[in-house]
């Protein structure tokens, strides 16, 4: 009730932007009553048990609040690309770089990537599950598809796995065009 003044107070939001900037305004508030800013920052109390991709949402969104955040979508591709880039990097290193230096640059892709669900008002979590059901979805009809032309996935080659799956994908993308 505190945080939501615009509902339970006397105070009205006439749209959702000034909900959110008395909303914004309570917990600043509030944080300052814990202490100074220099003791607190914006992104203390994410709770470490969440889901990853729901702590970058959140990093996200905090940062955001105060005006770290990207101008437009396109900005956010080109980090992306960065973080692809700075990977093949790693991996292609001679010698190898260490497996840590690895992790870490999958780590750098897989946040701007939850921020770029966030940045587009998706749940990353969400996105994720999503892309889970399909790709489990379109390998278990490609197996059958593959029994029912009388073989076993170990008995395929990557090609032949590749065009049945493309078959596949094809046929979902006719009979639902959003997939």
């Amino acid at each position: 009730m505190r945080r939501h003044p615009h509902v339970f107070g006397e105070v009205r939001a006439r749209n959702a932007g000034e909900a959110l900037q008395s909303w914004l305004a309570v917990k600043e508030q509030e944080r300052a009553a814990e202490g100074t800013r220099a003791k607190n920052s914006v992104l203390d109390g994410i709770l470490p048990s969440l889901p990853s991709t729901l702590v970058a949402h959140e990093l996200g969104t905090r940062a955001a609040e105060v005006g770290f955040e990207w101008a437009k979508v396109g900005d956010l591709l080109e980090k992306i690309e960065e973080e692809v880039h700075e990977l093949r990097q790693e991996l292609a290193a001679q010698p190898p770089s260490p497996a840590a230096r690895v992790e870490e640059e999958v780590g750098d892709l897989l946040f701007a990537v939850a921020n770029l669900s966030r940045f587009l008002h998706f749940d990353p979590e969400s996105c994720l599950r999503r892309a889970n059901q399909k790709f489990q979805r379109r390998f278990q009809a490609m197996e059958q598809e593959i029994l029912k032309r009388g073989k076993k996935l170990k008995e395929c080659s990557l090609e032949e796995m590749e065009a049945v799956w493309v078959e596949i994908k094809a046929a979902e993308r006719h009979e639902t065009p959003d997939v």
